[in-house]
């Protein structure tokens, strides 16, 4: 019996994939370094609350 498995996608340079505990999925993730402060931040996490505050009026 012959199972197929599906390769993930590439994950761009600079990204991680790791558990995001807000997604609740295994998500990319980069690191951000700002003022001394150095943070992992989920990707879709991070797009889906900036657009949510441009939408803001």
């Amino acid at each position: 019996m012959r199972v197929s498995v599906q390769e993930p996608a590439p994950v761009p340079a600079g990204r991680t994939i790791s558990f995001c505990k807000v997604c609740g999925g295994y998500t990319p993730h980069e690191w951000r370094e700002g003022d001394g402060i150095v943070a992992k931040l989920c990707v879709t996490c991070f797009e889906r609350d900036l657009l949510e505050l441009l939408d803001r009026d």
